[in-house]
């Protein structure tokens, strides 16, 4: 295993959150827009058009003044609703929601996070129905 200094782990983390899994840690920066663009970016399972969606949410969010802590909750929750949707984000009616919701319930998940997933879908059908957060 790499010495502290080498991983980064000796300077002040700020808004950053260490993860484990496993095998060692990384580190996931929050205020690191280029990162969260690039993973949405990067994904072969969202259509085009859905990427630049979630690319204007995340960039409406923080004009709005929500933190880069929350817009990274919010935004990486709806790239994982897209991934795994049968619909695009933006055609995606009311049952198709309700398709997106199931699927978060049928996941082995908490019920923090459950509630946490059916947050990010509400603000993110609100912020796409008018344009507000």
């Amino acid at each position: 295993m790499l010495p502290v200094a080498e991983r980064g782990l000796d300077k002040k983390v700020g808004t950053s959150a260490l993860t484990g899994s496993g095998s060692g840690w990384k580190m996931k920066k929050y205020k690191d827009s280029d990162w969260l663009r690039g993973n949405i970016q990067e994904s072969e399972e969202i259509a085009e058009t859905d990427k630049g969606l979630l690319l204007d949410y995340s960039r409406d969010l923080r004009l709005n003044g929500h933190s880069d802590a929350r817009n990274y909750k919010l935004v990486i929750h709806m790239k994982k609703v897209a991934e795994n949707s049968d619909v695009s984000l933006k055609k995606a009616g009311k049952e198709d929601v309700k398709d997106m919701v199931a699927w978060v319930l049928d996941r082995d998940l908490s019920s923090e996070t459950v509630r946490d997933y059916k947050i990010a879908i509400r603000v993110f059908y609100k912020w796409l129905s008018n344009g507000v957060i």
